[in-house]
């Protein structure tokens, strides 16, 4: 019998349309493949460009510690806490003596320097529960949660000791802060908590720097102008 029968044919007709299903199927489950592996690709990127774009809002760049934007929304949260539930928190204002002679003397490089070695060394010692901040220039910020007059006191007596101990590579002088201690007061707002602690802080250093100043209570309302020592 030569040729073949109707029925093979039709078989052969309904395998090669099976196997045309087949091989678009897979055709399909590879291009799936290939647009989630896509996909993951740009979901991964994305990710990590969101957590450069927070960094870069909330993170100073140089120092690494927050910058003054996140620190005014910590000081602003704790303030709407301690007005609703009474707790007591301490803002802590510093800024490192003499920091105008290093970068006239040793550069900019070297003041960028002090900088982080001091941020990273404050930074570390600090309690989960408290924050640092860059407030501009070398004056940094610590929000002590929590934190009553003695404690606050202390946090800044170990602080000052502390940053009196940091060794600088390439600076054989020693490095000292002037601290500012205010604690939070009933009615108080971001502006005036700051202030005081900036009035305390230019007190200390016009009686000697290396030390630290508590605020007074009145001491907000005080127009004269802060000191403009360094």
């Amino acid at each position: 019998m030569s040729g073949r029968s109707i029925a093979w044919e039709r078989i052969e007709r309904i395998a090669a349309v099976a196997l045309g299903e087949d091989l678009a199927l897979a055709a399909s489950v590879h291009e799936v493949d290939r647009l989630n592996a896509r996909l993951r690709q740009e979901q991964q990127a994305l990710g990590e460009a969101n957590r450069r774009l927070e960094q870069l809002a909330h993170f100073d760049n140089l120092t690494g510690v927050w910058n003054r934007y996140r620190v005014e929304q910590a000081i602003d949260f704790e303030l709407g806490a301690a007005e609703r539930y009474g707790r007591v928190f301490a803002l802590l204002l510093f800024d490192a003596d003499h920091f105008k002679r290093i970068n006239d003397r040793f550069g900019h490089e070297m003041g960028d320097h002090v900088l982080r070695v001091l941020s990273q060394g404050v930074s570390q010692s600090l309690r989960s529960c408290d924050h640092m901040g860059r407030w501009g220039g070398e004056e940094f910020v610590v929000l002590a949660t929590e934190t009553g007059r003695e404690a606050a006191l202390g946090l800044a007596e170990r602080l000052r000791r502390l940053i009196a101990s940091l060794v600088f590579e390439g600076l054989s002088q020693t490095i000292t802060a002037s601290i500012g201690v205010a604690l939070w007061q009933p009615g108080d707002s971001r502006k005036t908590l700051v202030k005081r602690a900036d009035q305390a802080m230019y007190r200390a250093k016009s009686e000697g720097r290396d030390r630290i100043c508590l605020a007074h209570i009145d001491e907000a309302n005080d127009t004269t102008p802060a000191a403009s020592a360094t």
